[in-house]
């Protein structure tokens, strides 16, 4: 688990321009830990997304597309899809945040966890 100080260290480092994978070799953490500190603190350059926006773009439209698809199953779960993602944020109340909030903790967890196997061998 990333303490409080390394994560004022990564958001530091971010804000200076440097990249996940720099910011973890000068660190010593993993660069997975690394850009889950980022996101937890909507920080991080273009590089470390795993798509862009032009590619963003192009699947948007792609998912859209798919929604007027002539094959009727794949329609009516674009669809689905796509009415579920759009509604107003209000009716989410946070759901995502807690998803993500688990993920971390298990990413961290199996951070720790390797590190630990590792000291016992």
């Amino acid at each position: 688990m990333i303490n409080e100080l390394a994560i004022e260290q990564i958001v530091a480092l971010s804000k200076q321009g440097a990249a996940s994978g720099e910011i973890a070799a000068e660190l010593g953490i993993p660069e997975e830990q690394v850009k889950l500190a980022l996101r937890a603190n909507r920080m991080g350059t273009n590089d470390d997304r795993d798509i862009n926006d032009a590619q963003l773009a192009l699947l948007r439209q792609r998912a859209y597309n798919l929604a007027f698809d002539d094959d009727s199953s794949v329609a009516a779960k674009m669809v689905m899809f796509l009415v579920e993602r759009d509604k107003p944020k209000a009716q989410f109340a946070g759901g995502g945040a807690n998803i993500n909030l688990i993920n971390q903790a298990i990413v961290m967890a199996t951070g720790e966890f390797e590190k630990m196997k590792d000291s016992y061998k």
